[in-house]
């Protein structure tokens, strides 16, 4: 099957978590931002939600209001 629509992010997408109410899909990406989008229209809810590091996770709260984003970090060695 072909998907219907294309998210588009500038480096790898590492995950997305789907809405409660199955209206958005929010993506987490190496390009260091979280994006939000409407499953029926394949259209950006959000503007690119900046971080300092690669997004590395995205989950919607119960009551699909909230979005929970988390980046990696980097540890200084020694």
């Amino acid at each position: 099957p072909r998907p219907e629509h294309v998210w588009k992010h500038a480096d790898e997408v590492l995950e997305l978590a789907l809405s409660p109410d199955g209206r958005w899909v929010a993506t987490a990406s190496k390009d260091r931002t979280a994006r939000v989008w409407d499953i029926e229209s394949g259209t950006a809810e959000t503007p690119p939600l900046p971080h300092a590091e690669a997004v590395v996770g995205v989950q919607f709260h119960r009551d699909g209001r909230l979005l929970l984003t988390w980046s990696s970090q980097r540890t200084a060695s020694g």
